[in-house]
């Protein structure tokens, strides 16, 4: 389990800092306010200030922007805040690996692999969505807490106790590592 949790560690990284990056169009993900440029530079790390961050939690709340606004997107992997205030529509994603740090609020998540009444989603990176999950995992999650769903498993808040704010962020798989 430890080594699977460095390479998945390792991951991050390299796509944070070394991988090739293809640019996405802006409309398609909204970025938060203030970052004009959601595509990662090549040459150097990117900044966010907590004070931002601050602001833009409260943004969401208030409902003047998104529950998810794009920091940074570009495959293999997208970097968000996230603001869930209800429950969500059951996802998996064939190739991609989610990685959630609860910043405040209160809620279940739940994990498993028997979908009720799911669909596939198709596209370029196909999944399938699902009213629930039967049988799943469910743990209460609050600030502070991590949650790490890898490619394939059927993952979502099944509950919201009071609006979960979270950095996210999704890593599309490589090829090789499937």
């Amino acid at each position: 389990m430890r080594r699977a949790e460095l390479v998945f560690c390792g991951m991050i990284v390299i796509a944070l800092f070394g991988m090739p990056l293809a640019a996405q169009a802006q409309e398609e993900h909204p970025a938060v306010p203030g970052v004009a440029n959601t595509t990662p530079p090549k040459d150097r790390g990117v900044y966010f200030r907590s004070e931002d961050i601050d602001g833009w939690y409260t943004a969401q709340a208030a409902g003047k922007i998104p529950g998810t606004a794009w920091l940074l997107f570009s495959e293999p992997y997208e970097l968000e805040v996230r603001r869930v205030d209800k429950p969500q529509t059951i996802l998996v994603h064939c190739c991609k690996a989610d990685l959630w740090i609860v910043r405040s609020g209160e809620g279940t998540f739940t994990t498993g692999s028997e979908l009720v009444d799911g669909k596939a989603t198709g596209g370029e990176h196909p999944g399938m969505t699902a009213k629930a999950i039967r049988n799943g995992v469910s743990r209460a999650v609050k600030a502070g807490d991590i949650i790490v769903v890898p490619p394939g498993v059927a993952h979502g808040f099944t509950e919201i106790k009071t609006g979960v704010e979270a950095l996210f962020l999704g890593y599309e798989v490589p090829e090789h590592a499937k």
